[in-house]
């Protein structure tokens, strides 16, 4: 017996259209009521329910082909839903133009001229004009950005229009409760390429907190380097131990004015540890010359640990700025085994006969030089 399909029109279908009013019902299986079974659409779409259904002129079709007919119809449907779920979504997502304001561009923030600045600020403009930014920034072919006393506190317009005051308007401070690296960016803008201040991010002076403006004063500052303090009083500032050696009985003249401290640091960074200006006691070396070699035979403590295993370049209370009182007793720091006829106590002073301790081309022992 030939099935035939109908679809129940209290069924719903999403998306799809309702039957035509001219298809035909006809009755089900075995001649009973129409069969309004649910059949799952493809893709699992909710709320798709089909009876069967044979559409006019398919009356003397086959089973077969009303399965085809159904399964073009459910596959219609759910496509038909899906598109207009999409089309839903879409229309909640379009924004009309204009129905929000485009944000206008910040305006640039405008310069006043140096002019103005001098205006109120006279006593700084009087300093200022004495030192060697004053001439580097003043030039007309400069940008209007990096000239005058705006190319490091920044556009000074808005200072001027609110009536002026410290940090009104934008204007930038060097106070020392601005962060160091905040007071120190503007420096490096200009100087950051000098081959000396490479490592100044990372070195000791700059991970301790301290700013360029902690040591330099750009509106009259001492010397060519506009320093706050001579050297080595600004040193000893913050390196108060290191003040306390110097005046030592042994110490070197530093304070004399014979050398200075950064004729042995660098204090702008340095790879070399305590910021040496170089590496292997090479700072040590620019003086004495004579102690460096290469030798043929080398004090082994010398080139391993460096000047500083023996000396306190700083001070000392001890001769040769050793940092033992007895020659002898800094040797057996590294020498544990010594002959037998050297403990006796006319052996205290090794470099007696040790001569060239620091090397020697003639004698593995050091006992001629």
């Amino acid at each position: 017996m030939r099935e035939s399909l109908a679809v129940d029109p209290h069924l719903t279908t999403i998306g799809a259209a309702p039957p035509p009013q001219d298809r035909r019902r006809r009755d089900g299986p075995l001649g009973g009521p129409p069969s309004t079974r649910p059949v799952p659409a493809p893709g699992g779409v909710p709320g798709v329910r089909l009876g069967w259904y044979m559409p006019p002129g398919a009356g003397n079709g086959t089973r077969e082909q009303a399965i085809v007919v159904m399964v073009f119809a459910v596959w219609t449907s759910a496509m038909a839903a899906r598109a207009a779920a999409v089309v839903g979504i879409l229309l909640g997502l379009a924004v009309p133009v204009g129905a929000e304001e485009v944000p206008k561009e910040a305006e640039a923030p405008a310069y006043a001229g140096q002019e103005v600045c001098s205006a109120c600020h006279d006593e700084q403009a009087a300093t200022f004009a004495k030192t060697p930014h004053a001439w580097a920034l003043a030039g007309p072919s400069r940008p209007e950005a990096e000239r005058g006393c705006e190319a490091c506190h920044g556009p000074g317009q808005a200072h001027v229009d609110a009536g002026g005051g410290k940090g009104v308007g934008g204007i930038r401070t060097f106070a020392r409760d601005v962060p160091a690296t905040a007071r120190s960016t503007p420096c490096l803008r200009c100087h950051g390429g000098n081959r000396t201040l490479h490592d100044f991010s990372g070195g000791e002076h700059a991970k301790s907190g301290v700013a360029c403006t902690d040591c330099h004063d750009p509106h009259k500052g001492v010397g060519e380097r506009m320093l706050v303090k001579a050297l080595p009083q600004l040193c000893y500032g913050c390196h108060l131990e290191v003040r306390a050696k110097f005046a030592l009985t042994e110490h070197h003249k530093v304070n004399e004015g014979v050398v200075s401290c950064v004729d042995c640091h660098q204090p702008h960074g340095s790879r070399s540890p305590r910021l040496m200006r170089g590496a292997n006691d090479r700072a040590c070396f620019r003086c004495h010359g004579d102690l460096e070699g290469p030798f043929v035979f080398e004090h082994v403590g010398l080139v391993t640990e460096g000047c500083a295993r023996c000396h306190d370049p700083h001070g000392s209370v001890n001769r040769h700025l050793l940092v033992r009182q007895q020659v002898a007793q800094l040797c057996y720091e590294c020498h544990t085994v010594t002959p037998s006829n050297h403990v006796q106590p006319n052996y205290r002073d090794c470099t007696r006969c040790h001569v060239s301790i620091h090397g020697s081309n003639t004698d593995p022992r050091f006992l001629e030089q």
